[in-house]
């Protein structure tokens, strides 16, 4: 199983780097497209946490189920 606070991290570190990379872009449609990577690149480290969650509360469920059987 993947540790999901890293792979958020990751993921948080990236879009760090598309906006700085984006900040130097004078082209604006470049730009834009780019502060919407490091958009997807947020939305994607939190979906991972929440994923990671769930997993865990999933994995905790069938646990309990596993008990009671």
């Amino acid at each position: 199983m993947f540790d999901d606070a890293a792979v958020a991290r990751r993921y948080r570190k990236r879009a760090k780097e598309v906006r700085a990379i984006a900040e130097a872009v004078l082209e604006r449609k470049s730009r834009m497209i780019l502060l919407r990577i490091a958009t997807d690149y947020e939305r994607m480290a939190r979906l991972r946490v929440r994923v990671g969650k769930a997993d865990r509360v999933m994995a905790g469920t069938a646990l309990d189920l596993q008990q009671t059987e």
